[in-house]
């Protein structure tokens, strides 16, 4: 924001009706934490706009951006469960306390968390943060290599590596992995009772070659065909 000088630019986007204002490390990039962010908030609230920062930080400086957000959305409560916290590296530097705190007043700002579940030195606390009532979403940086050689632009292949971190390998932990890959949704609840798809609800849907939730993020099962509201896009 600060770097590029792009307030400007931002505000033009958003009187042409882009929904979200972009943010990228206010102290490694900008070198100003509160100046960046008041500015990117600034921008939302003046629009009134959602926010989507992405935020690599892992020292002190990432920690001390997710508690100035924190506070600053508790000061405008217009901003409440509108403000995405993409990666949030930081969160998995801390333990304990701090961490319980930290998730507490992101999950009271109604904050939501878009991770590509990362896998090596750190390890995102994202069952914490379900536990706590934050939205977690998953997506992936890498498809055309920019970031590193392994995407592949899959979700089901998220579902997997979330549940090779956290849920384990059995029926019911690979079943309930599925929902990082898809909203939320899962076609049974925990007690086993069906809850997808109901009537009217939308024909937004991927056809994968597998007997069960827990083979499709298991096996990665390829997708056969994928529609969007009703309307087939893509057939194999």
């Amino acid at each position: 924001m600060l770097h590029s000088q792009v307030d400007g630019l931002m505000r033009e986007a958003m009187q042409l009706g882009v929904q979200y204002v972009g943010g990228l490390d206010p102290t490694n990039v900008d070198g100003a934490m509160q100046a960046s962010l008041d500015a990117m908030f600034r921008i939302a609230l003046d629009y009134d706009r959602g926010v989507d920062i992405h935020l690599h930080e892992t020292s002190a400086a990432g920690v001390a951006a997710i508690q100035y957000m924190i506070a600053t959305i508790a000061r405008n409560p217009q901003l409440k469960g509108k403000v995405t916290l993409s990666h949030g590296f930081a969160l998995a530097t801390l333990e304990g306390k701090a961490l319980d705190e930290i998730i507490a007043g992101m999950a009271e700002q109604q904050m939501s968390v878009a991770s590509t579940i990362p896998i090596g030195k750190l390890t995102m606390p994202l069952p914490q943060l379900q536990a706590a009532g934050v939205t977690v979403m998953t997506g992936t940086d890498s498809v055309i290599d920019h970031w590193s050689p392994f995407g592949t632009g899959s979700m089901l292949e998220k579902a997997n590596l979330y549940a090779q971190l956290y849920r384990g390998s059995d029926e019911f932990g690979l079943s309930r992995a599925l929902h990082i890959a898809t909203g939320g949704i899962l076609p049974l609840a925990n007690d086993g009772e069906r809850q997808w798809p109901q009537l009217q609800d939308e024909a937004s849907m991927m056809l994968v070659d597998a007997s069960c939730s827990a083979e499709a993020v298991a096996r990665i099962a390829p997708v056969r065909a994928t529609f969007q509201r009703g309307t087939p896009v893509f057939s194999a």
